[in-house]
Order: C-alpha cells, then sequence, then structure tokens
C-alpha cells in the first residue's frame, strides 16, 4: 500500500502522551508521516492493518507463509491465474492439503494482515525519530544547521557552546535517518518474504 494512503505509525496524541512540543502540529503530522514511511521501509512491510495483495512462488509443501504480520483474513487466492477454495489459514500461514505447486507455478494472495494497534514498541521507535525530526526542523538555522552534527555541549557558567561534526560517509544527514541497527531489528522482526503488487 503506498504510504500516503496508509496512517502514520505515530499520531500527533501519541507525541502528545510523550511530552513531546507539538505546538506546530502541521509540523509535526509530516514529520510524522516521512517517519513512517521510513520505519516501513526498512522494516518491509507496512506493519500496520491493510489489505495487500502479495505474488508467491509455490512450494510443494502443505503451508504457504504470508509476509507482513498477523493475517486476519484471506480475501482471494489464484494459482497460475485460477481461483481456488480448498485452502485454510494456520498459525497465520496458508495451509493446503497437496501443497502450492512447486517454484514454476505463481500463487497470488489478497489477505488483510497487520497489527491493529501498531506495536508500542514501533510507536516508541516513531516518537523519538519525529522527536529528533521536530527538533532539527526547529533549531536556529533550520534542517540544514545540524547536518553532520555528531554531539553538542552547553555551559551554564561563563557560557560556552561546544558541537562536533562529521563529513564524508559517516556524516549524519537527517536525523530521522534510521541507524543501521534498528533497520535490522525491523528486518528481522517483520520481514517480508513476498512482493507487494498492490494494496487497498
Amino acid at each position: 500500500m503506498a504510504d500516503d494512503v496508509l496512517p502514520p505509525l505515530v499520531t500527533v496524541a501519541d507525541l502528545v502522551a510523550f511530552n513531546v512540543d507539538v505546538e506546530d502540529e502541521e509540523l509535526a503530522k509530516q514529520v510524522a508521516k516521512s517517519v513512517s514511511a521510513g520505519i516501513r521501509a526498512a522494516a518491509g512491510v507496512p506493519i500496520s492493518r491493510t489489505t495487500s495483495t502479495v505474488e508467491l512462488y509455490g512450494v510443494r509443501t502443505a503451508f504457504l507463509p504470508l509476509p507482513g504480520g498477523p493475517v486476519v483474513s484471506v480475501e482471494k487466492v489464484l494459482v497460475n491465474a485460477q481461483p481456488i477454495e480448498d485452502f485454510k489459514i494456520r498459525d497465520g500461514m496458508l495451509w493446503r492439503r497437496y501443497g502450492w505447486g512447486d517454484i514454476e507455478d505463481d500463487v497470488t494472495v489478497t489477505f488483510s494482515h497487520g497489527w491493529d494497534p501498531v506495536p508500542p514498541d514501533v510507536v516508541k521507535l516513531g516518537v523519538n525519530l519525529v522527536a529528533a525530526g521536530l527538533n532539527e526542523a526547529t533549531s536556529e538555522g533550520g534542517l540544514a544547521s545540524r547536518r553532520g552534527l555528531v554531539s553538542r555541549q552547553e555551559s551554564i557558567d561563563d557560557y560556552s557552546l561546544q558541537e562536533s561534526y562529521v563529513r564524508g560517509e559517516d556524516e549524519v544527514i537527517d536525523l530521522t535517518e534510521i541507524p543501521d541497527r534498528t533497520r535490522e531489528w525491523l528486518r528481522n522482526r517483520f520481514g517480508n518474504q513476498a512482493y507487494v503488487t498492490g494494496s487497498y
């Protein structure tokens, strides 16, 4: 499903619950939309509840795993473009007594899946990224002034400010960028095994 159709993983209400300043609510919504798209891209699945159509290779085993989180319902299954109905949902997978053909067969599944509500740890990740993005966007000089910033230290008495920047491949361009370790965690947790051809 296109990111502009899916609801954000983080809402203004979530930000308020974590004491994030949302004085500019429209900016908060835009940053939340961007952060949600980044989290979904890293996870490889929509995460929140949606309906998708996926294309899978046939397998000779009785169980066919479906991507994208908990399966809620299966609306339609096609094998080589022919509708079938001799399947069941078992343990979040499609089950068919005689299997799903082999790798040369095409299996197309339209199904509802995902989390409702969004898992709390994903919301917290989103809140942290949105808060960083809002802080960056509203800082003096705006977004460009924070590019490459890796540390900032302020002293109150005899006020002084020290900032450290880095350039090159280690440069931090966007504070809402998801770190590699977090990307790996998202891929492992929500790992996608199929190609999503469309959602609605």
